[in-house]
Order: structure tokens, then sequence, then C-alpha cells
């Protein structure tokens, strides 16, 4: 029974599982494991509308300055961490030096820096700019509010709709209900239990059997779960795409042709239709269909064996070289298509040495830039305000997670967030597509999104912002015996 047609009911205990270990309580930085919670514990400023204009959530209202350069916030009154203490303009004040910290790994961050947080009084916040920020909005979409008294890596206090109830690190996160929050209708479930599971077919399994009610999907499995009594399934597409990472600093994969050989060499189609099973389509730009910015024209591509050997050849490694492939084991699927793309490289010369890492591993080294050769992964934070894309590691114009560095980039991406019309912003940020798209440090494989497997009575599956994973405020469960 489609959601639409039920009514949203309060109550029930929801036990999920996940792939990726949660370590930990703290917001940041965004990875497979932050994203199953941090919109459960934490609530931000503003959030964004389908058209990337800003919504109400902890700020209730907002005003702008003529020159734009000052931003006066009000604050909803009566707000409260999960600790009892107030949310107030100090709180925020704190939340948004915490994050362009860069020790705090905020992925906004760096894009804040120059960004001044002053409290004028318990419930009003400024913000003045340094420069013109169209993408002001976004950016604080991803500053969740914590509670500045507690310890954000280990308390989990913020003013979500969920409050942390226990931690057993990489084994299972206990939240439950937070009777005190600022929205009457959320959130509906009274408790969430996220289990670790050992691999996404063993969650499936459990899901199966009645012990869970939520996981993470076989694309394979989509179809069948979807037509079989008792369970479902819901494809959230994401906010980004499935890429490869390349390392750019040394080696054959510091010339630009060898890099576009390896895109040549990657069968996109068949990642899509074999794999992902026909649930998305293939890519070639930077930017997720799901983007303003999007633009068919400019994605387009092609695999061709023949011509990545030519250029090979042309970049002087005719006989090919090796290379590791690097993977998470938060990404199953993909990890399917390297086994793919190691037999076609290995038609062109290239010999791949297929390494597959635990997801909070492949998480650090892919954020600080210290993978080894390629890597296969998704990237998020596409969909928003296109400047909150540059916000991501492989994509920052300076500690690029690539190493890729480039002046041209530099001043293409500074000027296109300078830039105050949009419609001429979007012109900027199609252009920077295609400078990426040739420079090939980064090599889009097909839109970004996540299949889930879920008990028939549970409804409201709809994605966390910036992420490919369901918001827990929005789910609800129907009479369990259903």
């Amino acid at each position: 029974m489609a959601a639409a047609t039920v009514t949203p009911t309060r109550g029930g205990n929801l036990i999920s599982a996940t792939t990726a270990g949660i370590p930990n309580a703290n917001p940041y930085p965004n990875s497979p494991a932050t994203n199953r919670y941090r919109n459960a514990l934490f609530d931000p400023l503003v959030s964004l509308d389908p058209q990337v204009q800003p919504l109400p959530e902890l700020a209730e209202s907002w005003t702008r300055s003529d020159d734009g350069s000052t931003l006066i916030f009000k604050l909803r009154r009566g707000i409260m961490f999960h600790s009892g203490r107030p949310f107030t303009a100090d709180a925020a004040r704190w939340n948004i030096e915490f994050a362009q910290d860069p020790s705090g790994l905020a992925q906004s961050g760096p894009s804040l820096k120059g960004v001044q947080a002053r409290a004028i009084d318990a419930g009003t916040l400024q913000i003045t700019l340094p420069d013109v920020m169209p993408q002001i909005f976004a950016l604080l979409a991803d500053v969740l509010m914590i509670d500045p008294q507690s310890n954000p890596v280990t308390d989990g206090i913020g003013t979500g709709p969920f409050m942390l109830d226990g931690l057993r690190p990489d084994d299972e996160m206990r939240l439950m209900r937070n009777p005190r929050y600022w929205r009457a209708d959320r959130p509906f479930l009274d408790i969430v239990s996220i289990k670790n599971a050992p691999d996404i077919q063993a969650g499936l399994v459990a899901l199966e059997s009645g012990a869970i009610s939520l996981t993470q999907c076989p694309t394979n499995d989509v179809q069948r779960l979807q037509t079989t009594s008792g369970t479902n399934a819901t494809v959230l597409l994401g906010s980004g795409n499935y890429h490869v990472l390349i390392d750019t600093a040394d080696g054959p994969l510091s010339d630009q042709r060898v890099r576009q050989a390896l895109s040549l060499a990657l069968d996109r189609k068949r990642l899509t239709e074999t794999i992902f099973h026909g649930l998305v389509v293939p890519t070639y730009i930077m930017w997720p269909r799901t983007s303003p910015v999007w633009n068919a024209d400019d994605d387009t591509g092609e695999f061709n064996l023949d011509r990545a050997r030519e250029l090979l050849a042309t970049a002087g490694y005719a006989g090919g070289f090796a290379m590791k492939l690097q993977g998470s084991t938060a990404y199953s699927d993909v990890n399917e298509f390297a086994q793919i793309v190691q037999a076609d490289l290995a038609t062109i010369g290239v010999s791949a040495t297929i390494d597959i890492l635990e997801a909070a591993e492949a998480t650090a080294i892919t954020q600080q830039g210290k993978f080894t050769d390629v890597f296969l992964l998704p990237y998020t934070f596409g969909d928003a305000d296109p400047a909150l894309l540059f916000t991501a590691p492989p994509f920052r114009t300076t500690g690029n997670s690539t190493r890729f560095q480039s002046d041209q980039y530099k001043q293409m991406v500074d000027s296109a967030q300078r830039e105050a019309d949009f419609a001429k912003r979007i012109a900027m940020y199609r252009q920077i597509a295609v400078f990426v798209k040739n420079q090939a440090f980064e090599l889009p494989l097909a839109p970004g999104f996540g299949a889930f497997a879920h008990r028939s009575n549970l409804h409201g599956i709809t994605r966390a912002p910036f992420t490919s994973v369901p918001l827990l405020r929005d789910i609800w469960m129907a009479d369990a015996s259903v």
C-alpha cells in the first residue's frame, strides 16, 4: 500500500541495519556512518527547498542588509538542547565557529572562512559576510547545532527529533524520541536502533526474517522485494554521483592523457545495467541530474578501449603500468564494478590490484587525500546551491583529495561563487564541469542513490539532506502486524 494513502501514526520501535559502523556521535565529517544519524540528533538554522531556496528550521526568519553583507536571524523561542540547556544565538555563533575550525572536519567549514557570527541577544544572530556569498544559506544548512557545553564526539547532544540513548561503537546506536522537539508533528517513531551488519546480505537476511525493519538493499533484490508480501524497497536518488577519484600527484596518473584513457576504459553502461539493474543511467559530468546545473548536452561520453590504448601510447605508456584500485565496504555494489574495471584495464595493459577497505578507513583516507592511485565511491552535496559541491573534498580548489592543482580551476570556481546573478552562475558552473571532465581528476560513473529494503508497514521514507539515506524524522510505522 502506498504511503500517500495511509494516515501517519505515532509510535513504534524501528530496528535498522547499516554496513557502515558508527564509531561516535559526531555529526562531522559527512560519511556513510554519520549520514545515518546526523539529521536525527541535530538541526541546522535553515534547510533548502527543491529550488535551493532557504526554509526556516531553528531560525524562524531573517533579513538581509541592502548591500547583502549582513544577515540577521531571528531564532525560534523555547528551543532546548537534549541536555535541557537553551538553544541561543550565542550557541549558534559557537557552532558556526566550530564548523570553521579545520579540526572539526565540517564539509562547509573551509567555505565559511571570513564569515563572522555575533549574538545580538539570546534570540538574534548576526552574520557578516566577507564577500558576495550567494551560497551562504546552503553552507548554513550543513552547520548542525551542537550543545557547546557537550563533547561533540561522544555526547551527540543537539536539538534534533531524536536523542542519543546509547552507543556501542561500530555495533549499535540507540535513539529515543525527543519529547521537547520544536516540531509538534515530528518525529513519529519512539525508538530507533541502528545496528551494524557485517555486509549487505546479512542485513537483508535479517530483514526478511523479521528481525529488523530497514536495511540497505542489493540492487538486484529491489524488484523482488517490491512484489513480495511483507516487504518493500525504496530507491532514493542521491545528491551526487558515483565516481572514480584519481591521485594526480605522482606517476602515470599525473598525466592528463592517462586519466582520460582511464575514463574511456570505464564501461558505465555495464555498471548501470548489470550491477545497478537499470535503476540509474550512466553519467560523464560532475553535476548530478538532481542539480540545477546539470545539462544533457554536456553529459556525454563513451566506452572506447581502442582510443584508451592510443592515449596511453601517446603519453608514453604503451606497455601499460600497475596501479591500485581501492573501494569501501560501505558500497558493495560499486565494488563489483571494480572487478569489471580491472578486467577492462588489463586489455589495455594496465594491471589493477583491487583493495577494499573498511568504511571508516576509506572515509578517512579519501577525506585527507591519502588513498593510493584510484578510489571508487560516491560523493554528495551536488544538488543544492552549486557552490556547495566545492566544499566536498574531491572538488575543493585547494587541499583537494585528488591533489589536483590548477590556478585556472581556482579562478573559475572563485568567480562563479561571487556571481550574484543565478543564471550567470549556472552558465559558469557548466563551464567548470567541462573543464573538470577534460582534466579527468575525477571520473563520474552514475548517479548516486540508495536502495533500501524495508518491511511493508514502514512508510515515509524520504531522503535526508545532502545524502541518499532515509530521513529518520519522517519515517512512521503502521500496525506492526502488517
